[in-house]
């Protein structure tokens, strides 16, 4: 439920955001999302009305979706002009984890919306290698200090940036499910994390 309720007020923020812009392809995305939305808040507030099928039920984080249809759904939720999204790579009917890319995207891409703020011009770039499979994001902006880089997914961290509690908890839940979410660059023009499947040990 604490997934659930942090990706409707992500979605919020981002639908907060495009209201404000004024710009015809924006108030589309607004009108095809807020439905969305309205429907996922209803299905969190039956959750909250039987918690003992929350408990007792199948769990959200072994739900599976098709790679293609939640890379669709990433670009609608994230229609950002400075976000650019990468054609995606592989199958586009193979499984993904939905609560653990679900988390991780919003997380990466909620982080970086703040850093865009305090530099509009940097731009992300997101890819999706759905054989693998592997998301990453990249931004052309400032590194993340290394004393923060050395310590952001391993612990909780404050950070006036947006990095810390949010990462360290999608990171958790990647160690959780096989995968791992790493800070892969990091470099002024190149900071990219990816997340991607553990390979077995032999």
């Amino acid at each position: 439920l604490t997934h659930d309720v942090k990706n409707l007020l992500q979605s919020l923020d981002n639908l907060c955001f495009l209201a404000q812009s004024g710009d015809a392809a924006m108030q589309d995305a607004l009108r095809r999302q807020l439905p969305q939305l309205a429907g996922r808040l209803r299905q969190t507030l039956g959750k909250l009305q039987s918690p003992e099928g929350v408990a007792d039920g199948p769990g959200e984080s072994s739900a599976q979706v098709m790679a293609g249809l939640w890379w669709s759904a990433l670009r609608e939720r994230f229609p950002q002009p400075w976000i650019d999204f990468a054609p995606l790579v592989g199958d586009a009917e193979a499984a993904l984890p939905l609560a653990l890319f679900d988390s991780v995207a919003d997380n990466l891409l909620d982080n970086v919306r703040l850093k865009q703020q305090l530099a509009p011009g940097l731009r992300v770039r997101v890819s999706l290698d759905a054989d693998s499979p592997a998301l990453r994001v990249c931004d052309d902006g400032a590194a993340v200090p290394a004393p923060l880089a050395a310590e952001l997914l391993a612990r909780p961290v404050a950070s006036h940036n947006g990095y810390g509690l949010g990462l360290y908890q999608a990171a958790q839940l990647a160690r959780e499910a096989g995968f791992c979410l790493r800070l892969t660059d990091n470099a002024p023009g190149r900071v990219c994390f990816t997340l991607q499947r553990l390979e077995p040990v032999q």
